[in-house]
Formats: structure tokens, C-alpha cells, sequence
């Protein structure tokens, strides 16, 4: 395909193969001051869900894993803040959930909304190309993750990020080039294609942006370089590390050919391919499709009551704006409070330490805080509501004993009286 499209990053315009070492990390550094101007936005049905979940007091930290860990942007801007020094851990973060638990849901909420608040406008011949391949994106995600299952149980959690993220940058690409690239994806049939495409005719290739984004994102080696490195064709054998596992399951889950309805179109080659790479039978495969085929009906299931609502999406701006106001004045509201209580109340459970302190007409927020005293996780509770084993649930204290829940119980009814 005789395509030429050029951005202005400084240089005349060379095609990617073409570049030298030194080139190419000019170009990362010109394509991060790039994405500065435009921006990153996350999904609308990600971004309704979150307001959903914004405006509820009882959900829990699944719930926003559940629907954070579908949206690529979102995913790297919280892993990025749990890896940061303020958290100080000893192994990266690398699965969202971890994330979530290390932020609680107040600042996660603050985050997600303030992301959603700050999307940029999309054309909408953009638009739609975002749309189908964050449905792709979930799907690859999704399979990631059914193929670790079979290869290696535990690394789940990462094979669904780095899934997710292995055409992060498509929609950023076409942000970037306009028309023209969109013109260029829909004429590529299959994911190798494309990247050929854009190596051979472009000044850079969406894995250059996405190594951009890793890099901004500062991304664990053990997912950067799976994502970065995915259309690279992994060693047949290797010795088991998490990286070259994780590289193995992001070339196999990015090179799969996916329809516009997400379903995956296996051709002849691709089972010798998974029997060499994974050991898996063909019959295997298909299990593992059907799997992953089975994760994303869930995981789209999650977001089906909200497909009515998408039309009014860039209308709810304000209410993100009211969210976050209301979210702010909460917490300074609670803090107030506290203080003329005389402070939260503190106590051990199931070895951790556990802070209760009032809330809103009559709720009680109880608070899982960290070794520094840093509040980790937190649920809203109104002790008429609750029994000791609902609150169990919420806070995910199941190995505390019967007397510890008792007695959290009986200085949460005290709190409310």
C-alpha cells in the first residue's frame, strides 16, 4: 500500500524501518509532547459506568476493578500512581485489583472521575474506531487471560492488562494522522498487517506509541515489554520468567484476527502456532477461545444497561463536575466531623487496622488503613442495614474472627448513635 502520511516531530520525514537507534528515542520523546495536546479519554461506557458507581455509597472495590480494568487509560493511569514512591512497595503493582486495594475507593473515585471529566472531543470517524477497538481490546484482554490460565495460572491478572493493551494506541494513532490512518487500519485485515503497514509507510508505528505510553504510564518491565513487544515473534522455549511467558500470550492474543462484532476468525495456521508456543491440541484452542469468548460476554454484560444512555454522554459533563465538587466536600465534611467526635475509632482486625468514623445522616465509613496509616479501603455502612457479616463481606475481612466482628459491629452502632 503506496501511503505516506507525515507528522511534524522535527525531523523530515523518514519511514519507521528507516530509522536509527538515536532517531527512534527522538521520536519518543517528540510523540510524548504529542499526546500532551490531545489528551487520552477513556470509553463512554466505561465513563457511565464510573459515574454510576460514583453516585452509589455501597459498592465495593470489585466493582471498581470490575469496570476500571476494561479501559486501557484508566488502567495505566492507577497502576502508575500505585507503583509511584508515595506507596512505596517492595514488587510493582501489576494487577489492577492490587491497585484499587492500595488507592480505596475515595481517591480511586476522584481519579476516575477527574479522568473522565478531562477527555478530550474525538472526530467521529475517530470516535467509531475507538469504540470497536477498545471491544477488541476487551477480547484480546479476555483471552490473555483464559491462555495464562492454561500456562501460567499465575499471572492472570497481568495477562489481562497487558491483553488489554496491546492496541491502546490504534485509537491514538488515528487521533494523531486523522482520516488517513483510519482509511489505512480499515484496509489492513489482520493486526500483522497493519503493523507492516505502518513500519514500511509511516513515520511511526502504533507500537511506537505505545512504548510511549508505557514509558509515561512507567509500566513494570513484566507488562512494558509484552505490549511494546507483541508483534515481535516470541523464542519458542525459554526458561519461564514472567516477562518471556507474558510476551508469549500478548504475540498469540494480538495477532488473532477479530471481527467487527469482536469474534475471534481463526485461520489454518494459527493452531500449529498455539501447539508450539503453548502446547495446546487444537481441541485445546477451542477451549480456550470458547473461555475467553465467555469472559467477554461477562464482561460487556456488565456494561449492557448503560447502551440507552451512550447518546447523552457528553451532556453528563456537569455532573462530573458536581460529582467531584460533592466527593470534595464530603471528605472535608467527614474530617470536620471527626474532629469534633474526637477523632476516628481505632481497632485490630484480622490483623489489620481498622478506623470507623461518622458519615452522612447517619452512615458510618469504616476505613482498612495501611502500615503508615495510609487509608487503603473503605465502605459506607448504615449499621440498620448491616449485620457483621455484610460488613465482613464488604471489607473483605473473611478470615477475622466471630468476637473481632462482633465488637467492629458494636463501635460502628456507637459511632451512628
Amino acid at each position: 500500500m503506496a501511503v505516506r502520511m507525515a507528522v511534524a516531530v522535527g525531523a523530515p520525514m523518514k519511514p519507521r524501518r528507516d530509522l536509527s537507534a538515536g532517531e527512534l528515542e527522538t521520536l519518543h520523546q517528540s510523540l510524548s509532547r504529542m499526546l500532551d495536546k490531545i489528551g487520552l479519554e477513556t470509553q463512554p461506557r466505561v465513563a457511565l459506568r464510573v459515574l454510576e458507581l460514583a453516585q452509589s455509597t455501597d459498592n465495593r472495590v470489585q466493582d471498581w476493578a470490575d469496570a476500571v480494568k476494561t479501559d486501557w487509560s484508566l488502567t495505566g493511569r492507577l497502576l502508575k500512581l500505585a507503583n509511584s514512591a508515595f506507596y512505596a512497595q517492595r514488587a510493582p503493582v501489576t494487577k489492577v485489583e492490587r491497585a484499587l486495594v492500595l488507592l480505596g475507593t475515595e481517591r480511586t473515585k476522584a481519579i476516575c472521575l477527574g479522568f473522565y471529566l478531562s477527555r478530550a472531543a474525538t472526530p467521529d470517524g475517530v470516535r467509531d474506531l475507538t469504540r470497536r477497538i477498545w471491544g477488541q481490546s476487551v477480547y484480546r484482554a479476555s483471552l490473555a487471560s483464559a491462555l495464562a490460565k492454561t500456562s501460567c495460572p499465575g499471572l492472570v491478572g497481568e495477562a489481562f492488562v497487558v491483553g488489554l493493551m496491546l492496541d491502546c494506541a490504534v485509537p491514538l494513532m488515528a487521533r494523531l494522522l486523522g482520516d488517513d490512518y483510519v482509511r489505512l487500519h480499515n484496509a489492513c485485515d489482520s493486526p500483522a498487517a497493519l503493523f507492516a503497514s505502518e513500519f514500511d509507510n509511516l513515520e511511526f508505528t502504533h507500537t511506537d506509541v505505545a512504548a510511549t505510553l508505557v514509558r509515561r504510564w512507567k509500566l513494570p518491565i513484566m507488562l512494558a515489554r509484552p505490549i511494546v513487544w507483541h508483534h515481535a515473534a516470541p523464542p519458542v522455549r525459554h526458561n519461564g520468567d514472567s516477562v518471556a511467558s507474558l510476551h508469549r500470550i500478548a504475540h498469540f492474543a494480538g495477532s488473532i484476527r477479530l471481527g467487527d462484532d469482536c469474534t475471534p476468525q481463526l485461520p489454518a495456521t494459527q493452531p500449529s502456532d498455539s501447539t508450539r508456543i503453548f502446547d495446546l491440541s487444537p481441541g485445546d484452542l477451542r477451549g480456550v477461545v470458547a473461555a475467553a469468548s465467555i469472559e467477554y460476554q461477562a464482561t460487556l454484560e456488565m456494561f449492557s444497561h448503560l447502551g440507552d444512555r451512550l447518546e447523552d454522554l457528553d451532556a453528563v459533563g456537569g455532573t462530573v463536575c458536581l460529582q467531584l465538587a460533592e466527593l470534595m466536600d464530603a471528605q472535608i465534611e467527614r474530617a470536620l466531623r471527626a474532629e469534633t467526635r474526637g477523632g476516628a475509632e481505632r481497632l485490630h482486625v484480622a490483623g489489620y487496622s481498622i478506623e470507623v468514623e461518622p458519615g452522612n445522616s447517619g452512615e458510618v465509613i469504616a476505613f482498612i488503613a495501611g502500615a503508615k496509616g495510609e487509608r487503603l479501603l473503605s465502605c459506607s455502612v448504615r449499621p440498620e442495614n448491616e449485620t457483621a457479616e455484610s460488613i465482613r463481606r464488604k471489607l473483605g475481612l473473611e478470615e477475622a474472627a466471630d468476637t473481632d466482628m462482633r465488637q467492629l459491629m458494636r463501635v460502628i452502632q456507637a459511632m451512628a448513635a
